[in-house]
């Protein structure tokens, strides 16, 4: 008796010394807290954190005004429970890169009863046993297997995009969502989705219903514990819900486990799914069968759910952003040729500014937009808090990634935040989507394969149109990121002829050309297109063009020398003086060989490249001079012979003068995707480069090649240039902003403008715009058809039809272009062509046949503009009503 009395006692000596232990660590760990800002207190039970009577909208505001105002860390307490609200990557950086604050907060309790004590909710040695058995499922090697599912899942969410093309507007949360569970299903469980069945169904209904339960238990402390839980109504909802979720991963489980071999994890003959190992780690005893559905039930939720909002808020960042659109479309045109062609891994792995833009989408909205951590052992802040072992702290990520500071103006979309370069100085804990240190996301490289894949898919298909805008949205507090009313998107079928390498093939017209360009870039067609647009494309990246500015300025000098010795006259007809100017610009750059237009030849070749013009017109005209049969008998026959042996005279002396002084050019390899050389880069090399050391072409394709990129290069842009003068010269308003753009982008007006101040002449550009789209210079195009077409207004188009694209037309639309005659520089304001079809405007082509050297074209226009508008005020005398 006496002994019982003995260990009684002491029992009760040792809980009244432990919850005395507890009592003090308590009044310590609050003494610390409440020494952090924060909001006012609004009353004893709630503390600051009156939300059981707010909307989630109202809650996520909340949020946001006080990281803002408390910025970098601020506290909140409800009844008496208090968490630490962390803000500053050096804070991040602190707590998730120590293993000692691994254990997730108590907020993730309230999914213990669905996903137990799976890789998301457990922690320590549980924790660290299962990321060992998952972690080579997610091996890059295992990812490339994935990608035949990830096209395979696209290509029916193309589909059903396909039948509600023509509606004002999708909402694509529902049926991206639905593609991310049949992903995840297939590729981590092994098994088929079809979401015909209603199981299928209620688990995606279950989900969405399951998170509304949590928020409501989130923000009502008496629902914290589980012996009030119990007798609230929404307990017994959970319960059901649960058992729907956890009847549809059971069901998961024991299909596949019938199916499972151990023999194929271990000869790997079979693409791996997570299951497999699963069940292969059960076989070993790592794992039991509760463990399994613990992970199966993780997987399914977080490896679609989050991959979902991901998804769907990238689509309407690229919808808003038709620039943004247009150059993930050419990336994928570089990388894959055909936009339709299914991508493989190494392909989406070159789709380097997809990437960017996925990541500044995953900047601006987050899927996981917090996580909730408690602390393994007392932490200094960055701002000098102490925070003692055990509190509880919540890292927002969405205000660490909207932070200014980090990120200025950080409500502007602009992946560009993510070239190497701009990335450099970055704290490594600003960006966190995935989470950070050792307990970052397992799938992080699954979801952004996932993301590239599908939104190459789509893009491949639709042309995005904006409905909801980041202005328009309302986010709101949820398991995940969401917006309180879905997305809305509108889709457009991607054009139906220029978008589509089917039709690349010129029609019979260009075969006028055939005597002169041969099949160089302009007429070839098939493999020897690709070939060369290939060879040629690296010779157009920004990095080259950057080299060729000082020739642009050189020969605006000489232009400008030569104005000024005219100015006496009433006008200068600016024409010809403008075709040498480009003539000399596209040798120098292009071809590395300068020209004087001193000698015979010289002259010779600009007289007879407006011969050939004229000789061509007539064949046109007469269009049974066409046939190259029929055109023995034409009237210009022997004027054309005659006139072509000066063209290719001209051209295969600039190719012999290059080929005695080229220096070779270092090819790209596969890591890089332009051309190196130490001297400024001549196109010319390149083609002479490949003759020597590849044997992809002879000196018969230089030749061709060389006559295309000279005529092209210098008429096409001589035109633009001049209709340009004329229009500016026609519009004082227009030329007072330019030079006013010019005076504070470059300070003095007789500065020679670098790359870098021609990308900020933004007025400048948009009134270029607005002159292309007035006249473009090659003002239609015509294909032969690869396939049947069915036009937009009914008409069936068979296969081999020709039919001519009428650019000047497409400009002059006045359903397009309100008052279309009229000279308008901001119709080119983003906002203002935000939801013009990106098809609406084509100086410069479209689709993988799209003019190879418009940014070159470009950037000549601008510096010409600069140098004749820095040393001359022009005044009209021709006039578009007058021309």
């Amino acid at each position: 008796m006496l002994f019982a009395t003995i260990i009684l006692g002491t029992v009760a000596v040792l809980a009244v010394l432990y919850v005395i232990k507890k009592l003090f660590d308590y009044v310590v760990l609050t003494y610390y807290l409440q020494m952090i800002p924060g909001p006012p207190k609004g009353s004893l039970f709630f503390g600051n954190m009156e939300f059981h009577n707010k909307q989630p909208a109202d809650i996520f505001n909340a949020l946001r005004e006080w990281a803002s105002k408390y910025y970098p860390i601020y506290r909140l307490w409800i009844c008496h429970i208090s968490t630490v609200n962390i803000l500053s990557p050096e804070d991040f950086e602190t707590i998730l890169s120590s293993i000692k604050h691994e254990r997730k907060s108590m907020i993730y309790n309230l999914l213990l009863r669905w996903l137990k004590s799976g890789l998301l909710t457990s922690y320590g040695s549980k924790w660290q046993s299962r990321r060992k058995i998952l972690t080579p499922a997610f091996h890059f090697s295992i990812l490339q297997d994935f990608i035949a599912v990830f096209n395979e899942e696209t290509e029916n969410l193309v589909e059903i995009l396909r039948n509600e093309v023509g509606k004002p507007s999708i909402d694509v949360v529902p049926v991206v969502s639905q593609f991310t569970l049949k992903a995840i299903g297939e590729t981590a469980m092994g098994t088929k989705f079809t979401f015909h069945s209603p199981k299928e169904k209620n688990y995606k209904k279950a989900i969405y219903e399951l998170a509304q339960v949590y928020l409501h238990r989130l923000f009502r402390p008496w629902l914290f514990y589980d012996i009030n839980y119990t007798f609230a109504p929404s307990c017994f909802k959970e319960r059901r819900l649960v058992n729907t979720l956890h009847s549809f991963t059971k069901e998961v489980i024991e299909k596949r486990e019938k199916d499972f071999k151990s023999d194929d994890i271990k000869t790997k003959r079979k693409r791996l799914a997570m299951l497999d190992l699963l069940f292969s780690a059960k076989a070993d005893g790592l794992i039991e069968n509760e463990g399994i559905r613990e992970e199966v039930d993780t997987f399914m939720f977080e490896g679609h759910d989050t991959t979902a909002v991901a998804i769907s808020f990238s689509l309407m960042l690229i919808a808003c952003h038709k620039e943004v659109q247009d150059q993930i479309v050419e990336e994928m045109r570089q990388v894959l040729d055909d936009i339709k062609k299914k991508p493989t891994f190494a392909e989406l792995q070159e789709m380097k500014y997809l990437e960017r833009c996925i990541k500044e989408a995953l900047r601006l909205y987050p899927s996981v937009f917090f996580i909730g951590r408690v602390l393994g052992e007392d932490v200094i802040t960055s701002s000098g808090y102490k925070l003692k072992k055990d509190s509880l702290v919540q890292l927002h990520i969405y205000d660490l990634h909207h932070n200014p500071e980090i990120y200025s103006e950080p409500e502007k979309f602009d992946p560009d935040r993510f070239l190497p370069e701009n990335c450099q100085k970055r704290h490594p804990f600003a960006y966190v989507p995935f989470s950070a240190g050792p307990r970052n996301c397992i799938g992080q490289r699954f979801a952004i394969l996932e993301l590239k894949t599908v939104i190459s898919g789509i893009l491949a298909n639709f042309v995005l149109e904006p409905v909801d805008t980041p202005e328009t949205i309302v986010l709101i507090v949820d398991l995940v990121l969401r917006t309180k009313d879905g997305i809305r998107i509108k889709f457009l079928p991607r054009q139906l002829i220029l978008s589509n390498p089917k039709h690349n093939e010129k029609s019979r017209l260009y075969e006028l050309l055939h005597n002169w360009l041969r099949t160089g870039l302009l007429t070839s067609k098939g493999q020897k297109w690709l070939t060369r647009r290939r060879i040629l494309t690296p010779a157009f990246h920004f990095s080259i063009l950057q080299q060729f500015i000082n020739v642009f300025n050189d020969q605006t000098d000489q232009l400008v020398e030569t104005f000024k010795k005219q100015c006496h006259q009433p006008f200068i007809t600016v024409d010809a003086h403008i075709a040498q100017f480009t003539l000399k610009t596209i040798t120098e750059t292009a071809m590395g060989v300068k020209l004087t237009f001193d000698t015979k030849e010289e002259i010779g070749y600009k007289q007879a490249v407006f011969d050939i013009g004229q000789i061509y017109l007539y064949r046109l005209l007469h269009s049974w001079f066409i046939h190259p049969i029929l055109n023995l008998f034409s009237p210009t026959f022997f004027k054309e012979r005659k006139t072509l042996k000066v063209l290719h005279r001209f051209t295969e002396d600039i190719i012999d003068k290059r080929q005695k002084t080229y220096q070779k050019v270092s090819l790209p390899t596969e890591k890089d995707d332009v051309y190196k050389s130490k001297t400024r880069l001549a196109m010319l090399d390149l083609l002479l480069t490949m003759k020597n050391k590849e044997g992809v072409i002879d000196i018969e394709g230089i030749r061709e090649e060389v006559d295309t990129f000279v005529f092209e290069g210098h008429d096409t842009t001589a035109a633009a240039i001049g209709f340009s003068l004329m229009l500016i010269a026609s519009h004082k308003h227009v030329q007072d902003q330019i030079v006013q753009e010019m005076v504070e982008v470059l300070g003095d007006l007789r500065k020679k403008p670098t790359y870098n101040d021609l990308q900020e002449m933004k007025y400048m550009e948009r009134t270029i715009k607005e002159v292309l789209r007035l006249y473009p210079s090659v003002h239609f195009i015509s294909r032969k058809l690869g396939e049947d077409v069915l036009t937009n207004s009914g008409y069936v188009l068979p296969k081999h039809t020709i039919v001519h694209l009428h650019f000047y037309d497409v400009h002059h639309n006045a359903d397009i272009y309100p008052d279309p005659e009229k000279f308008d520089p901001d119709r080119f304001l983003p906002e203002n062509s935000q939801n013009r079809h990106p098809f609406a405007y084509l100086p410069f082509s479209a689709g993988p046949r799209n003019c190879i050297g418009q940014r070159f074209a470009m950037l000549e226009l601008k510096a010409v503009l600069c140098g004749v508008l820095a040393n001359f005020i022009l005044e009209a005398v021709d006039t578009p009503s007058t021309i």
